[in-house]
Order: structure tokens, then sequence, then C-alpha cells
């Protein structure tokens, strides 16, 4: 079966009012994907960045980048590494 799995960076500093939050750079989230991959034995089929926009309540809301697009309501942009792979059994 064909799965996938997302990591995204890790948050290093909480953003406030006036700063925006700081993250790992985009080669750690990597070395995690890689220390998963081994961990779990998987197949990887294909690994790919994305931007996704307004994840909403949960796990990837407090770790926005504030990036604010054009008009009245702001977007939220989440850079996700996004491993597809096949359990190997």
């Amino acid at each position: 079966m064909i799965r996938f799995e997302d990591f995204r960076p890790r948050v290093l500093q909480p953003g406030g009012l006036l700063r925006a939050a700081q993250y790992e750079a985009l080669t750690q989230t990597a070395q995690a994907v890689s220390q998963w991959v081994k961990e779990r034995g998987v197949r990887v089929i294909s690994i790919e960045t994305l931007l996704l926009p307004n994840l909403g309540e949960g796990e990837f809301a407090s770790h926005a980048t504030g990036i604010r697009t054009s008009g009245d309501v702001s977007s939220y942009w989440h850079q996700v590494v996004r491993v597809w792979y096949e359990l190997e059994e």
C-alpha cells in the first residue's frame, strides 16, 4: 500500500506580536526524514516539498509562517516535506 508522511521544520523560537517565528533549516528537516526512513524500513517512492495554505486548527496551526497574501483575509503558509512510501511486507 502506498502512503505518505508529512514533516515540517521544527519551531526554534515561537513568533510574537512583533516578530516572526524562527524555524530549523530545511536541511535539518531532511535529516529527520532520513532518520525516520531508516527506523521505519520503508521503501521511498518520492519526496517533495509543499507549501500548504491555511491548514486550520490542529497540528500545523501554531506553526504557520505568517505570510500574508493580498486581499482582506490573511493566509498562513506551511512548508512541508512529504514522503511518499510503500511499506515493505
